[in-house]
Protein backbone atom coordinates (compact mmCIF):
# COMPACT_ATOMS: atom_id res chain seq x y z
CA UNK A 1 0.00 0.00 0.00
CA UNK A 2 1.33 3.42 -0.98
CA UNK A 3 0.56 6.39 1.26
CA UNK A 4 1.04 10.08 0.55
CA UNK A 5 0.34 12.82 3.05
CA UNK A 6 -1.92 15.62 1.79
CA UNK A 7 -3.24 18.88 3.28
CA UNK A 8 -6.59 17.36 4.09
CA UNK A 9 -5.57 13.81 5.01
CA UNK A 10 -3.90 10.69 3.68
CA UNK A 11 -3.86 9.43 0.11
CA UNK A 12 -3.68 5.64 -0.24
CA UNK A 13 -3.31 3.60 -3.42
CA UNK A 14 -3.65 -0.18 -3.31
CA UNK A 15 -4.78 -3.13 -5.41
CA UNK A 16 -7.84 -5.14 -4.51
CA UNK A 17 -8.56 -8.23 -6.53
CA UNK A 18 -8.70 -7.16 -10.17
CA UNK A 19 -8.89 -3.39 -9.63
CA UNK A 20 -6.95 -0.55 -8.07
CA UNK A 21 -8.26 1.87 -5.47
CA UNK A 22 -7.16 5.32 -4.48
CA UNK A 23 -8.51 6.40 -1.08
CA UNK A 24 -8.45 9.94 0.27
CA UNK A 25 -9.16 10.31 3.98
CA UNK A 26 -10.81 13.63 4.71
CA UNK A 27 -10.51 15.67 7.92
CA UNK A 28 -12.57 14.59 10.92
CA UNK A 29 -16.19 15.64 11.00
CA UNK A 30 -16.57 18.11 13.90
CA UNK A 31 -19.97 16.63 14.81
CA UNK A 32 -19.44 12.88 14.49
CA UNK A 33 -15.69 12.76 15.01
CA UNK A 34 -15.39 10.36 12.08
CA UNK A 35 -13.02 10.71 9.14
CA UNK A 36 -14.99 10.27 5.89
CA UNK A 37 -13.24 8.75 2.87
CA UNK A 38 -13.31 9.31 -0.86
CA UNK A 39 -12.71 6.10 -2.82
CA UNK A 40 -11.76 6.10 -6.50
CA UNK A 41 -11.41 2.81 -8.35
CA UNK A 42 -9.98 1.89 -11.72
CA UNK A 43 -8.72 -1.02 -13.78
CA UNK A 44 -5.20 0.30 -13.41
CA UNK A 45 -3.26 2.16 -10.74
CA UNK A 46 -2.96 5.14 -13.07
CA UNK A 47 -6.70 5.30 -13.71
CA UNK A 48 -7.57 5.28 -10.01
CA UNK A 49 -4.94 7.90 -9.23
CA UNK A 50 -6.05 10.16 -12.08
CA UNK A 51 -9.63 10.12 -10.78
CA UNK A 52 -8.36 11.21 -7.36
CA UNK A 53 -6.20 13.92 -8.93
CA UNK A 54 -9.20 15.17 -10.91
CA UNK A 55 -11.15 15.42 -7.67
CA UNK A 56 -8.24 17.38 -6.18
CA UNK A 57 -8.34 19.77 -9.12
CA UNK A 58 -12.06 20.36 -8.64
CA UNK A 59 -11.38 21.17 -4.99
CA UNK A 60 -8.97 23.89 -6.09
CA UNK A 61 -11.62 25.29 -8.45
CA UNK A 62 -14.08 25.55 -5.57
CA UNK A 63 -16.13 22.53 -6.55
CA UNK A 64 -16.00 20.95 -3.11
CA UNK A 65 -19.35 19.21 -2.95
CA UNK A 66 -18.91 16.30 -0.61
CA UNK A 67 -21.37 13.44 -1.25
CA UNK A 68 -23.30 15.58 -3.69
CA UNK A 69 -24.92 17.61 -0.92
CA UNK A 70 -24.42 20.82 -2.88
CA UNK A 71 -27.51 22.15 -4.64
CA UNK A 72 -27.67 21.39 -8.34
CA UNK A 73 -28.40 25.07 -9.01
CA UNK A 74 -25.10 26.01 -7.32
CA UNK A 75 -22.95 23.24 -8.75
CA UNK A 76 -24.10 23.14 -12.38
CA UNK A 77 -22.94 26.67 -13.41
CA UNK A 78 -19.47 25.98 -12.00
CA UNK A 79 -19.34 22.60 -13.72
CA UNK A 80 -20.28 24.27 -17.00
CA UNK A 81 -17.57 26.89 -16.65
CA UNK A 82 -14.98 24.16 -16.08
CA UNK A 83 -16.39 22.08 -18.96
CA UNK A 84 -16.25 24.99 -21.41
CA UNK A 85 -12.63 25.77 -20.50
CA UNK A 86 -11.38 22.18 -20.66
CA UNK A 87 -13.21 21.53 -23.95
CA UNK A 88 -12.09 24.89 -25.38
CA UNK A 89 -15.63 25.72 -26.51
CA UNK A 90 -16.43 28.88 -28.43
CA UNK A 91 -18.18 31.78 -26.71
CA UNK A 92 -21.31 31.18 -28.80
CA UNK A 93 -21.51 27.55 -27.61
CA UNK A 94 -20.91 28.61 -24.01
CA UNK A 95 -23.72 31.17 -24.23
CA UNK A 96 -26.09 28.48 -25.52
CA UNK A 97 -25.14 26.10 -22.71
CA UNK A 98 -25.48 28.84 -20.11
CA UNK A 99 -29.06 29.43 -21.22
CA UNK A 100 -29.77 25.70 -20.85
CA UNK A 101 -28.21 25.61 -17.38
CA UNK A 102 -30.25 28.64 -16.34
CA UNK A 103 -33.47 26.85 -17.29
CA UNK A 104 -32.43 23.72 -15.36
CA UNK A 105 -31.52 25.72 -12.25
CA UNK A 106 -34.83 27.63 -12.32
CA UNK A 107 -36.74 24.35 -12.67
CA UNK A 108 -34.89 22.58 -9.82
CA UNK A 109 -33.64 25.40 -7.56
CA UNK A 110 -33.55 23.47 -4.26
CA UNK A 111 -32.57 19.94 -5.31
CA UNK A 112 -29.20 18.57 -4.16
CA UNK A 113 -27.11 16.61 -6.65
CA UNK A 114 -27.36 13.41 -4.58
CA UNK A 115 -31.15 13.76 -4.34
CA UNK A 116 -31.75 14.02 -8.09
CA UNK A 117 -34.34 11.42 -9.16
CA UNK A 118 -36.07 10.34 -12.40
CA UNK A 119 -39.06 12.43 -11.29
CA UNK A 120 -36.86 15.53 -11.35
CA UNK A 121 -35.68 14.59 -14.83
CA UNK A 122 -39.33 14.45 -15.90
CA UNK A 123 -39.66 18.09 -14.85
CA UNK A 124 -36.68 19.01 -17.00
CA UNK A 125 -38.20 17.19 -19.98
CA UNK A 126 -41.62 18.80 -19.56
CA UNK A 127 -40.44 22.36 -18.89
CA UNK A 128 -41.12 23.38 -22.52
CA UNK A 129 -44.60 21.89 -22.54
CA UNK A 130 -43.60 19.80 -25.57
CA UNK A 131 -40.51 17.98 -26.73
CA UNK A 132 -38.39 20.30 -28.83
CA UNK A 133 -34.83 19.98 -30.14
CA UNK A 134 -33.79 22.37 -27.35
CA UNK A 135 -35.43 20.02 -24.81
CA UNK A 136 -33.27 17.12 -25.95
CA UNK A 137 -30.09 19.20 -25.97
CA UNK A 138 -30.79 20.44 -22.45
CA UNK A 139 -31.42 16.88 -21.24
CA UNK A 140 -28.15 15.66 -22.78
CA UNK A 141 -26.18 18.50 -21.21
CA UNK A 142 -27.52 17.66 -17.74
CA UNK A 143 -26.81 13.97 -18.32
CA UNK A 144 -23.22 14.77 -19.21
CA UNK A 145 -22.83 16.86 -16.06
CA UNK A 146 -24.33 14.24 -13.74
CA UNK A 147 -22.25 11.50 -15.36
CA UNK A 148 -19.17 13.56 -14.54
CA UNK A 149 -20.40 13.88 -10.96
CA UNK A 150 -20.68 10.09 -10.72
CA UNK A 151 -17.24 9.47 -12.24
CA UNK A 152 -15.67 11.95 -9.84
CA UNK A 153 -17.31 10.37 -6.82
CA UNK A 154 -19.73 13.18 -5.98
CA UNK A 155 -22.71 10.83 -6.22
CA UNK A 156 -23.00 7.06 -6.00
CA UNK A 157 -25.27 6.49 -8.99
CA UNK A 158 -26.69 8.60 -11.78
CA UNK A 159 -30.52 8.69 -12.01
CA UNK A 160 -30.29 8.72 -15.81
CA UNK A 161 -29.84 4.92 -15.93
CA UNK A 162 -33.42 4.65 -14.64
CA UNK A 163 -34.90 7.27 -16.94
CA UNK A 164 -35.98 7.08 -20.57
CA UNK A 165 -34.44 9.87 -22.61
CA UNK A 166 -36.79 12.10 -24.63
CA UNK A 167 -36.85 11.45 -28.35
CA UNK A 168 -35.94 14.33 -30.60
CA UNK A 169 -38.89 15.48 -32.73
CA UNK A 170 -38.74 14.76 -36.40
CA UNK A 171 -37.22 17.72 -38.18
CA UNK A 172 -39.70 19.63 -40.29
CA UNK A 173 -38.91 19.92 -43.97
CA UNK A 174 -37.10 23.15 -44.67
CA UNK A 175 -39.54 25.89 -45.70
CA UNK A 176 -38.57 27.58 -48.95
CA UNK A 177 -40.32 30.02 -51.24
CA UNK A 178 -41.66 29.14 -54.65
CA UNK A 179 -41.07 31.56 -57.52
CA UNK A 180 -44.47 33.24 -57.13
CA UNK A 181 -43.91 33.59 -53.36
CA UNK A 182 -40.52 35.23 -53.93
CA UNK A 183 -42.16 37.70 -56.31
CA UNK A 184 -44.88 38.54 -53.76
CA UNK A 185 -42.33 39.04 -50.98
CA UNK A 186 -40.04 41.25 -53.07
CA UNK A 187 -43.01 43.35 -54.11
CA UNK A 188 -44.02 43.90 -50.48
CA UNK A 189 -40.51 44.83 -49.23
CA UNK A 190 -39.85 47.23 -52.11
CA UNK A 191 -38.85 50.63 -50.75
CA UNK A 192 -38.61 49.35 -47.17
CA UNK A 193 -35.47 49.18 -45.08
CA UNK A 194 -35.41 45.42 -45.21
CA UNK A 195 -35.49 45.28 -49.02
CA UNK A 196 -31.74 45.10 -49.76
CA UNK A 197 -31.13 42.57 -46.98
CA UNK A 198 -33.91 40.27 -48.25
CA UNK A 199 -32.54 40.48 -51.79
CA UNK A 200 -29.02 39.78 -50.55
CA UNK A 201 -30.05 36.72 -48.52
CA UNK A 202 -32.00 35.32 -51.46
CA UNK A 203 -29.08 35.91 -53.83
CA UNK A 204 -26.29 34.51 -51.63
CA UNK A 205 -27.80 32.00 -49.22
CA UNK A 206 -25.99 33.63 -46.28
CA UNK A 207 -27.08 33.04 -42.72
CA UNK A 208 -28.66 36.14 -41.20
CA UNK A 209 -25.92 36.17 -38.51
CA UNK A 210 -23.29 36.28 -41.26
CA UNK A 211 -25.00 39.00 -43.31
CA UNK A 212 -25.42 41.32 -40.31
CA UNK A 213 -21.72 40.93 -39.47
CA UNK A 214 -20.50 41.96 -42.94
CA UNK A 215 -18.46 45.11 -43.28
CA UNK A 216 -18.01 47.18 -46.43
CA UNK A 217 -14.47 45.78 -46.66
CA UNK A 218 -15.91 42.27 -47.01
CA UNK A 219 -17.43 43.13 -50.40
CA UNK A 220 -15.39 43.19 -53.61
CA UNK A 221 -17.50 44.42 -56.50
CA UNK A 222 -14.75 45.45 -58.91
CA UNK A 223 -12.71 42.27 -59.37
CA UNK A 224 -13.05 39.90 -62.31
CA UNK A 225 -15.17 37.67 -60.07
CA UNK A 226 -17.22 39.94 -57.74
CA UNK A 227 -17.58 38.28 -54.36
CA UNK A 228 -18.53 38.77 -50.75
CA UNK A 229 -16.22 37.32 -48.09
CA UNK A 230 -17.74 35.66 -45.02
CA UNK A 231 -15.28 35.93 -42.14
CA UNK A 232 -17.43 36.16 -39.00
CA UNK A 233 -20.95 36.19 -37.62
CA UNK A 234 -22.73 38.21 -34.95
CA UNK A 235 -25.09 37.20 -32.18
CA UNK A 236 -26.75 38.89 -29.23
CA UNK A 237 -25.61 38.15 -25.69
CA UNK A 238 -27.21 40.00 -22.77
CA UNK A 239 -28.61 42.57 -25.21
CA UNK A 240 -25.16 43.30 -26.63
CA UNK A 241 -23.78 42.28 -30.06
CA UNK A 242 -20.92 39.77 -29.98
CA UNK A 243 -18.85 39.00 -33.08
CA UNK A 244 -17.63 35.41 -33.33
CA UNK A 245 -16.08 33.03 -35.81
CA UNK A 246 -18.28 31.44 -38.44
CA UNK A 247 -20.43 28.46 -37.48
CA UNK A 248 -18.19 25.85 -39.16
CA UNK A 249 -14.60 25.72 -40.42
CA UNK A 250 -16.03 25.91 -43.95
CA UNK A 251 -17.98 28.98 -42.90
CA UNK A 252 -15.07 31.25 -43.84
CA UNK A 253 -15.65 31.46 -47.55
CA UNK A 254 -16.14 33.69 -50.56
CA UNK A 255 -19.51 33.81 -52.34
CA UNK A 256 -19.55 34.83 -55.97
CA UNK A 257 -22.09 37.49 -56.91
CA UNK A 258 -24.21 37.75 -60.03
CA UNK A 259 -24.25 41.00 -62.07
CA UNK A 260 -27.76 41.82 -60.79
CA UNK A 261 -26.64 41.29 -57.19
CA UNK A 262 -23.59 43.49 -57.73
CA UNK A 263 -25.77 46.35 -58.99
CA UNK A 264 -28.17 45.89 -56.09
CA UNK A 265 -25.32 46.15 -53.58
CA UNK A 266 -23.92 49.25 -55.33
CA UNK A 267 -27.29 51.00 -55.03
CA UNK A 268 -27.56 49.89 -51.41
CA UNK A 269 -24.12 51.31 -50.52
CA UNK A 270 -24.97 54.66 -52.15
CA UNK A 271 -28.22 54.84 -50.15
CA UNK A 272 -26.33 53.82 -47.00
CA UNK A 273 -23.81 56.63 -47.37
CA UNK A 274 -26.59 59.15 -47.92
CA UNK A 275 -28.37 57.92 -44.79
CA UNK A 276 -25.19 58.24 -42.72
CA UNK A 277 -24.91 61.91 -43.71
CA UNK A 278 -28.54 62.70 -42.91
CA UNK A 279 -28.69 61.14 -39.45
CA UNK A 280 -27.17 63.13 -36.58
CA UNK A 281 -26.63 60.15 -34.26
CA UNK A 282 -25.08 57.89 -36.87
CA UNK A 283 -22.25 55.59 -35.63
CA UNK A 284 -19.92 54.65 -38.45
CA UNK A 285 -19.11 50.97 -37.97
CA UNK A 286 -18.64 50.30 -41.72
CA UNK A 287 -21.33 47.62 -41.63
CA UNK A 288 -23.00 46.59 -44.87
CA UNK A 289 -26.40 46.11 -43.23
CA UNK A 290 -26.47 48.32 -40.11
CA UNK A 291 -29.35 49.53 -38.00
CA UNK A 292 -30.90 52.97 -38.52
CA UNK A 293 -28.08 54.54 -36.51
CA UNK A 294 -25.15 52.59 -37.96
CA UNK A 295 -24.85 50.02 -35.16
CA UNK A 296 -25.36 46.27 -35.43
CA UNK A 297 -28.84 45.43 -36.69
CA UNK A 298 -30.19 42.81 -34.30
CA UNK A 299 -31.52 39.65 -35.95
CA UNK A 300 -34.66 39.72 -33.80
CA UNK A 301 -35.54 43.18 -35.12
CA UNK A 302 -34.98 41.99 -38.68
CA UNK A 303 -37.25 39.07 -37.88
CA UNK A 304 -40.06 41.37 -36.76
CA UNK A 305 -39.92 43.34 -40.00
CA UNK A 306 -39.77 40.14 -42.02
CA UNK A 307 -42.79 38.67 -40.23
CA UNK A 308 -44.81 41.78 -41.09
CA UNK A 309 -43.76 41.50 -44.72
CA UNK A 310 -44.73 37.82 -44.82
CA UNK A 311 -48.20 38.61 -43.47
CA UNK A 312 -48.64 41.49 -45.88
CA UNK A 313 -47.66 39.21 -48.77
CA UNK A 314 -50.13 36.57 -47.59
CA UNK A 315 -47.45 33.92 -47.16
CA UNK A 316 -48.40 33.01 -43.59
CA UNK A 317 -51.32 30.80 -44.52
CA UNK A 318 -51.43 27.10 -43.70
CA UNK A 319 -49.49 27.28 -40.43
CA UNK A 320 -46.02 27.14 -41.98
CA UNK A 321 -45.03 30.75 -42.46
CA UNK A 322 -41.52 31.39 -43.82
CA UNK A 323 -38.88 32.89 -41.56
CA UNK A 324 -35.74 34.84 -42.38
CA UNK A 325 -33.91 31.52 -42.52
CA UNK A 326 -36.30 30.45 -45.28
CA UNK A 327 -34.47 32.85 -47.59
CA UNK A 328 -31.34 30.74 -47.22
CA UNK A 329 -33.32 27.59 -47.95
CA UNK A 330 -34.92 29.28 -50.93
CA UNK A 331 -31.52 30.16 -52.40
CA UNK A 332 -30.31 26.58 -52.00
CA UNK A 333 -33.51 25.00 -53.30
CA UNK A 334 -33.66 27.09 -56.48
CA UNK A 335 -29.94 26.52 -57.05
CA UNK A 336 -30.48 22.75 -56.95
CA UNK A 337 -33.47 22.98 -59.26
CA UNK A 338 -31.32 25.00 -61.66
CA UNK A 339 -28.73 22.20 -61.73
CA UNK A 340 -26.10 23.40 -59.26
CA UNK A 341 -23.94 20.56 -57.88
CA UNK A 342 -24.29 19.60 -54.23
CA UNK A 343 -20.55 20.04 -53.63
CA UNK A 344 -20.45 23.61 -55.01
CA UNK A 345 -23.64 24.54 -53.15
CA UNK A 346 -22.25 23.10 -49.91
CA UNK A 347 -19.20 25.36 -50.17
CA UNK A 348 -21.39 28.34 -51.04
CA UNK A 349 -23.61 27.78 -48.01
CA UNK A 350 -20.66 27.14 -45.68
CA UNK A 351 -21.92 23.71 -44.60
CA UNK A 352 -19.53 21.48 -42.68
CA UNK A 353 -19.81 18.84 -45.42
CA UNK A 354 -21.64 18.11 -48.66
CA UNK A 355 -23.31 15.23 -46.80
CA UNK A 356 -25.15 17.75 -44.63
CA UNK A 357 -26.30 19.62 -47.72
CA UNK A 358 -27.52 16.36 -49.23
CA UNK A 359 -29.45 15.48 -46.07
CA UNK A 360 -31.15 18.88 -45.85
CA UNK A 361 -32.13 19.14 -49.51
CA UNK A 362 -32.51 15.49 -50.54
CA UNK A 363 -36.25 16.00 -51.10
CA UNK A 364 -35.43 18.23 -54.08
CA UNK A 365 -33.28 15.64 -55.80
CA UNK A 366 -36.16 13.46 -57.03
CA UNK A 367 -35.94 12.79 -60.71
CA UNK A 368 -32.16 12.93 -60.65
CA UNK A 369 -31.85 9.16 -61.14
CA UNK A 370 -33.02 9.08 -64.74
CA UNK A 371 -29.55 8.25 -66.08
CA UNK A 372 -29.08 5.38 -63.62
CA UNK A 373 -32.60 4.07 -64.19
CA UNK A 374 -32.10 3.93 -67.96
CA UNK A 375 -28.51 2.70 -67.99
CA UNK A 376 -29.43 -0.87 -68.88
CA UNK A 377 -32.45 -0.18 -71.06
CA UNK A 378 -30.61 -1.29 -74.19
CA UNK A 379 -30.05 -4.71 -72.68
CA UNK A 380 -33.73 -4.97 -71.78
CA UNK A 381 -34.71 -3.95 -75.30
CA UNK A 382 -32.43 -6.58 -76.82
CA UNK A 383 -33.82 -9.34 -74.63
CA UNK A 384 -37.41 -8.30 -75.32
CA UNK A 385 -36.75 -8.00 -79.06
Amino acid sequence: MQKTKRDYGSHEVYKRRNSWRCVIRLPKDVVTGLRPRKVFSGKTKTEATEKANEWDRLQELGLDFESGSQLLSQWLPKWLDNHCRTQNLRDSSKATYEAMVSTICKTLPTVAIKDLTPAHLDKIVLVDGEIRPSTVRRYRLLKSAITDAEVRGLIARTPFIRHKAPRAPRAAEARWLEVDEVEKLLEVVQGKRIESLVQFLLATGCRISEALALSLDDVDLDSAVPSVFIRRSVRTQESEPVFTDTKTKNGRRSIELSPATVEMIRRHIVALKAESLLRNKWEDNSLLFPSRVGTVWYARNVGKLFTRAVKEAGLDKGGNAPTVHSLRHSHASHAIKAGESIFVLSRRLGHSSSTLTMDVYSHLLTGGQAVAAGAFDRFMDNNLG
